[in-house]
């Protein structure tokens, strides 16, 4: 399974109340054991796979290394 990290896994295992939905992400977080913590706060940014017919592809939430960012200008 592919995962990476965006800005509510974030918002979740960081500060829940400075994300932008904080109540929600409060509920997340305290479904979250110290365990799951981590693990999703180890999860990448952006990784790359290939895949057939297309070749190497990025994968991210919003732009490699910041998942606050709403666009990617190419």
């Amino acid at each position: 399974m592919l995962l990476v990290r965006g800005n509510g896994d974030r918002d979740v295992t960081a500060d829940p109340s400075g994300g932008l939905s904080p109540e929600r992400s409060a509920w997340c977080a305290r479904q979250l054991d110290p365990a799951a913590v981590d693990r999703v706060r180890a999860w990448p940014l952006s990784t790359t796979l290939e895949v057939e017919g297309l070749g190497r592809v990025l994968a991210c939430h919003a732009v490699p290394g910041d998942d606050k960012i709403g666009r990617a200008h190419v």
